[in-house]
This record gives structure tokens, sequence and C-alpha cells, in this order.
């Protein structure tokens, strides 16, 4: 608890009639949360890596309650070593195991902080990485979304790399919670790379917290004085992300019917809420551009809901 680094050899030479007794009464969970704390102490030796693969073959045998794997979990994240993602990805093998891990394994992997840890966890949004069980996040996953965000502000290639996986062609899966980080990040640039993730057709990234960053870059949901849950709904502008949807909505195939919808939306919120002083009624002014554009063949509504 004080940082000490314990001696393998001594360590193992204590403890091992503590297992040996724990695993004789191995339906006693009394005695199984004794080996759960003996496994988590051999994680701080001079021998770590050793001492990981011994904890192995005990997790091998079954010898932890699910409880008990979730504490193993805790330690391995605060020991930082790689060797410990090897465990933490043993323990997710079995998706019964998988579904019941969720945020702690999140948490643990992040907690190493390594390029193997933050490729781990990049694998989620960036197919070119060796596969992750989604079902740590099919319930759930804000966890990981929150700890992709805090990866961005601690490393600046983090950023580089998400921003690059929105312009390439993912898989629905990755490409919703892809925009989901982007719209935690709440950076404008941010958003604007995200509106790549969108699509016409099934293969579309939106998701309900993108489509509510775009809605935030265009009405402000200001407090009144003196109370804590009472907004007033004031208009505000956003030039760079209106001038992109109208160069989607005319220019872009694959994109034209979402972005037109977004456009449609933001009118609609201009004519419930007000226009912003100054913001002009279309984003350009230039030869050749009409404002309301025209809508894309095909297109059968203007309800942006229905992109999202």
């Amino acid at each position: 608890m004080q940082g000490v680094v314990l001696p393998s050899a001594r360590t193992w030479e204590v403890l091992e009639p503590v297992i040996q007794h724990a695993t004789a009464h191995r339906y006693d969970s009394q005695q199984m949360g004794l080996l759960t704390h003996v496994a988590c102490i051999v994680l701080f030796t001079d021998d770590v890596a050793s001492d990981i693969s011994r904890v192995g073959q005990l997790v091998e045998q079954n010898r932890f309650s699910i409880e008990g794997v979730r504490t193993l979990m805790k330690a391995l994240g605060v020991c930082r070593c790689d060797e410990a993602l090897v465990l933490l990805r043993q323990f997710v093998e079995t998706e019964v195991l998988a579904q019941h891990l969720g945020d702690m394994w999140i948490d643990a992997i992040y907690q190493v902080d390594s390029e193997d840890s933050r490729n781990l966890l990049l694998a989620f949004v960036d197919p070119s990485l060796p596969p992750v069980p989604m079902e740590l996040i099919r319930q759930y996953d804000g966890g990981l979304v929150a700890k992709l965000v805090e990866m961005v502000t601690r490393h600046a290639d983090v950023q580089a790399r998400l921003f690059a996986l929105a312009h390439t062609d993912l898989p629905r899966a990755q490409g919703v919670l892809l925009g989901k980080v982007l719209a935690k990040m709440g950076t404008m640039d941010a958003i604007l790379h995200a509106l790549d993730l969108l699509r016409d057709d099934d293969a579309s990234g939106a998701s309900y917290e993108l489509h509510k960053r775009i809605e935030d870059a265009f009405i402000e949901h200001r407090l009144l004085p003196g109370s804590s849950n009472t907004y007033t709904l004031i208009p505000r502008t956003s030039e760079a992300l209106r001038e992109s949807l109208l160069d989607m909505s005319q220019n872009d195939p694959m994109r034209k019917k979402s972005a037109y919808a977004l456009l449609s939306r933001i009118e609609l919120w201009r004519m419930e809420h007000g226009r912003p002083v100054g913001e002009k009624r279309s984003p350009v002014l230039s030869d050749g551009v009409v404002w309301p554009p025209e809508p894309p063949p095909d297109y059968a509504s203007v309800e942006a809901d229905n992109v999202f």
C-alpha cells in the first residue's frame, strides 16, 4: 500500500501455504476471498512477469469467483505492466465473463497506460487492430467513451488517430462508437470530423450523442438565474458546421440526404428559436449556390431525427 516492491521468491514462500489452504476449501467463499487477496499481493514483486503467469494458472483452474476476478482486475491495472494485459485479455475470452466485467475491465486496461493498453481500447473503434469482445460494452459503452476521451487529453497522437478513423469506411457499430467519442470531446474540430461518419445507408455512424452535440452548436441551453434545471433556449451560430453540411448536401454522394436533413433541422430550430444576430440565412454567398438547397433525388423527409 506504500509502494514497496516485494521480493518475489520470499513472498511466494510465505504465501504458498495460504494458497494451498484456500484451494483445499474452494467452496468456502471466505477462503477463496483470501486467495484473491494473495493473488493481488504477488502482482507487486520484483519479478512481476513471472508472478502474473503463476496467477494466470490459478485463473485457468477457475479458482476465483466473479467478484474475485473484479478485485484482481483492479490490482492488474494498478500494477501498470504490459504483462498484466495478457491476463486481462484472458478474463474476457468467454462471453459470460465479458458480460459481467464491462467498465471494470475498461478501467483496468486504461490504468496500465502503455501503448499496448491504448491499442486495446482503440480496438473498439479501429478495425485494423486485433478485435476485442463487444460484449464488454454491449449494455453500456459510456465508460469506454469517457476513457477514450481521457486518452485524447493525455496523448496527442490518440486524437490524430481518431480523426483519421472518421474518414475511413468503418463498420456501423464502430462508427457509432467513434461518433460518441468525438461528440463527447465537444470541440468544433471533432464535430466536423464526425460529420464524415454520417451515411445515407444503414452504415451510418450517427448516434443520439452526436445529434445532441450538433444541436448544442446551434442552440444554447442557458440556465435561468436562480434555477438548477430550467433553461432558456438561445440561438447561436456555427458557420463552419453549416458550410460543411451545405458542401456535403451538394457534393457528397454518400451523405447528401443526411446533410440536407440536418440543414433542414437547423432551419427549423431557427424558426422556433430565432436567428443569432449577424447570421446570414445562407452560410455561403457565392455564384451558383442556391438557398435553400434543392433536396437530393429520392429524398422523402426533412426530419433530421431520421438521420439519427
